[in-house]
């Protein structure tokens, strides 16, 4: 691997567009020919190339969540298979994914868990009465 007076602005953008593709931090480091080492000690060191990963990174889950969306609204073609034999295709929808989505982006669509601390109201506390019977007694 390249050590650190190797580094050049060039391979500084071969490790950040590896990482904005989602390619982990070794892939990404190798492909720029550094170490993983390496990249997270100019991370440490270097504002720059701090924030740069950080956009990298965000780039990727952007791409991710426009996936999420696809997926979700407009759905993924599905072979339909008869008798071993693929007859056509049904376009196959996530509400799952779509939930999740709705929820990153509309606070109204998470599960609500009201507690005191966030500004819910005091809980009902719960009335239970218990009658002991002694068992050693017989019923009279």
């Amino acid at each position: 691997m390249a050590s650190a007076y190797n580094r050049t602005a060039k391979r500084d953008d071969k490790f950040f567009e590896h990482l904005a593709l989602g390619y982990g931090v070794t892939t990404s480091a190798n492909a720029a020919g550094y170490g993983r080492r390496t990249v997270y000690d100019y991370r440490k060191s270097d504002d720059e190339f701090a924030a740069r990963w950080e956009d990298a990174v965000a780039e990727y889950v952007e791409s991710l969540e426009c996936e999420v969306d696809r997926r979700a609204v407009e759905g993924v073609a599905k072979p339909v298979f008869y008798q071993g034999k693929k007859c056509g295709e049904i376009n196959e929808f996530s509400d799952t994914l779509l939930m999740f989505r709705l929820k990153k982006l509309d606070p109204s669509y998470r599960d609500k868990q009201e507690s005191p601390l966030d500004g819910g109201s005091e809980p009902t506390p719960v009335k239970i009465e218990v009658n002991v019977v002694d068992a050693s007694k017989p019923d009279t």
